[in-house]
């Protein structure tokens, strides 16, 4: 006879008890109990598992309403004959890049689980054994090495070309997309300078982003020889539908409000730390200081070197100070008051 250890034994009454309290809660309220057997690793398969897993629950006085034999509206109910379905929207993923490719063999994954145990630690397969070397994936191997081993897998990834944009968007013109969902919201309007002078008229201010410098359609500043020469996108303004546009000096920005933020790792144990943070996919990280609400999901992060043409809208992803892969969370960019905010 196996008995479990007592903090086991607490452990499975607890989950044993929320899950009594959410059948209950999903049956007041007219949900619907559908049995799925987890049975993708059939090298642990038991004989008449599933048997005993229905009659137990009925012993408990829980039926349930839908699943294998039983009023089969949604099925397959067992996960080994949902393979085909998932590896459906699995491509997806990985087609639109939120998922990765791991190569590690059953014989490698059971030497790290060994080498564990034998210093009286659990393997978790995290973040820390992904990303640090220890397992082979497509987040560590270089892109030659990925497809190298995607080609040994006979993986139609290996000659898959690199993704450059967004794959809903042709072309990558963002505009257009929004012009052809939301037409009434696209208005012309002028190009100002700072003093409020017009410059020149635009088709609508979604062609325009906070630093933008090229495809401006009106030049630079005549008669200035300095880099004060060139133009940006400095100000955009829905309401009046104006595109105020400036000099570099003026989008500069030392602080920016970040909301939603997604911790990957647990709560900071401290609520003002040194980061490096990522504005861009393309851009390199810089040094920060956050200050973390983690109460309402918001955080506070102050550069130490002001930043150029940051807009709200952006990512900002946290990165560990010193082991810069290490992610250690990230949110939405609400406010980036730049110079000419200020002035």
């Amino acid at each position: 006879m196996f008995v479990l250890p007592l903090a086991q034994q607490v452990r499975s009454i607890l989950v044993g008890l929320e899950l009594l309290y959410i059948y209950l809660f999903a049956k007041k309220h007219n949900g619907v109990f559908i049995l799925r057997i987890e049975d993708t690793d059939q090298s642990r398969y038991v004989d008449n598992a599933e048997e005993y897993i229905i009659n137990s629950l009925e012993w408990c006085g829980i039926p349930f309403d839908e699943g294998p034999g039983k009023n089969e509206k949604v099925g397959p109910y067992r996960q080994s004959e949902r393979k085909k379905l998932y590896k459906e929207y699995v491509d997806i993923l990985i087609e639109k890049e939120r998922a990765y490719y791991a190569f590690d063999t059953s014989e490698e994954l059971n030497a790290h689980r060994k080498q564990h145990e034998a210093v009286g630690k659990t393997f978790i397969y995290n973040w820390h054994n992904r990303q640090k070397g220890r397992l082979k994936n497509s987040l560590v191997l270089t892109k030659e090495e990925t497809r190298m081993v995607a080609r040994r897998h006979n993986l139609n990834v290996a000659e898959k070309p690199d993704s450059q944009d967004i794959c809903f968007v042709p072309e990558g013109k963002y505009a257009d997309v929004v012009r052809k969902l939301r037409p009434g919201n696209i208005e012309c309007g002028n190009i100002i300078d700072v003093e409020g002078k017009v410059l020149g008229q635009h088709n609508g201010i979604i062609d325009y982003t906070i630093g933008q410098r090229k495809g401006l359609g009106i030049g630079g500043r005549k008669g200035i020889e300095d880099d004060n020469s060139a133009l940006y996108v400095i100000g955009l303004d829905s309401k009046k539908h104006n595109v105020t546009v400036g000099p570099k000096e003026l989008l500069a920005c030392n602080k920016i409000n970040i909301s939603e933020c997604n911790w990957i790792i647990d709560n900071p144990k401290k609520t003002k730390f040194n980061v490096l943070v990522k504005l861009r996919n393309s851009s390199t990280p810089v040094r920060g200081v956050v200050d973390v609400n983690i109460y309402n999901g918001t955080s506070e992060l102050n550069f130490d070197e002001p930043q150029y043409g940051i807009s709200t809208g952006q990512a900002a992803v946290f990165y560990n100070i010193e082991e810069h892969s290490h992610v250690l969370g990230g949110g939405w960019i609400v406010d980036a008051p730049n110079m000419f905010s200020q002035l």
